[in-house]
């Protein structure tokens, strides 16, 4: 705001930044990438049938109980760095940081369990970083559990409290009975939406 022509008043308030507030910022810290711990390399060599990529609370805690067992043996883990201790943090993520594993189910089926510490910025790293069992599988299933709140349709009241829905590619000829394909405008985000 000027109060005569040509006059250039700075701004007041913090919220507003530009060049001349730079030396006032401190250095903003490092992004953590993400690291990778292979557990079995005989894995990276060996062909597979499928692999299952969970994500989302629900799923996280049906593969915990239902899939994985005393005979699944560890191939990978996938995990953020342990950040040094900093002054004046005040930490508002509330997930454990847990890593990303992948699993070796039976001799032609891999599971990955998903971290909730990896976020949507971070998925293109896990999936950059699963990549070599991605290419040694010959067909990839994702389950994802996602919020009824957060399903986009024209009529809320007649939906169910949970349900599936089913995205596939045109590689799929016929959907698993009593699936229907997922809505539009609806979409899924996350490491599955990376790849």
């Amino acid at each position: 705001m000027a109060t005569f022509f040509g006059e250039v008043i700075l701004p007041t308030s913090r919220v507003f930044f530009d060049d001349y507030d730079d030396s006032d910022e401190e250095e903003c810290p490092s992004e953590r990438n993400l690291e990778v711990k292979v557990l079995d390399e005989n894995s990276l060599k060996h062909e597979f049938e499928l692999l299952l990529i969970v994500e989302g609370t629900v799923c996280r805690g049906f593969a915990d109980l239902y899939l994985v067992n005393a005979n699944t043996s560890r191939l990978a883990e996938f995990y953020l760095p342990k950040e040094g201790e900093r002054d004046n943090l005040v930490e508002i993520t509330p997930h454990k940081e847990e890593p990303s594993v992948l699993f070796k189910l039976n001799d032609s089926t891999l599971l990955l369990r998903t971290s909730p510490a990896i976020d949507i910025f971070k998925s293109h790293q896990l999936t950059l970083k699963v990549a070599p069992w991605i290419e040694r599988c010959k067909n990839i299933m994702t389950f994802n559990s996602r919020s009824v709140c957060d399903y986009q349709c024209e009529i809320r009241e007649g939906l169910p409290s949970s349900f599936e829905r089913t995205l596939v590619t045109s590689a799929v000829k016929q959907n698993l009975p009593g699936l229907s394909n997922l809505d539009q405008p609806n979409f899924i985000t996350g490491f599955c939406a990376s790849g």
